[in-house]
């Protein structure tokens, strides 16, 4: 179940990390329950590609005044969780392969734009 937390009047992912310039932490910004709920899309996503959705988590979307349209989030099991980023124009889904914590996702996101994470398409 997607945790999510009210601030300033609106539905936020429930994370700590602060989202890089250009990102947002707003639910809805990123889809909200037609994207995140147990019979979303992103769950049928992961279905598909056989990845559990015990823990699903969105983190943070690119702002659309940026022109992208990436979402990073969180899935697994608990315990060995990943991150990943879809894009809900493309309808794709990446894994991060080299960095496996959000606070070195979120810097490396913040100093050099998504685009410099190794990542391997998984759909």
């Amino acid at each position: 179940m997607v945790e999510t937390k009210i601030v300033n009047r609106r539905m936020v992912t429930a994370t700590n990390a602060i989202p890089p310039p250009g990102w947002s932490a707003d639910y809805a910004d990123m889809g909200g329950d037609e994207e995140w709920s147990a019979d979303g899309v992103i769950s049928s996503m992961l279905e598909e590609a056989s990845i559990s959705t015990e823990v699903l988590q969105p983190i943070f979307a690119m702002e659309a005044y940026t022109g992208g349209s990436l979402v990073l989030f969180e899935a697994g099991k608990t315990g060995s969780t990943q991150y990943y980023f879809y894009s809900p124009i493309e309808g794709s889904l990446w894994r991060i392969t080299k960095l496996s914590d959000l606070a070195s996702i979120t810097e490396a996101i913040k100093k050099k734009g998504a685009k410099s994470l190794d990542v391997e398409e998984v759909l």
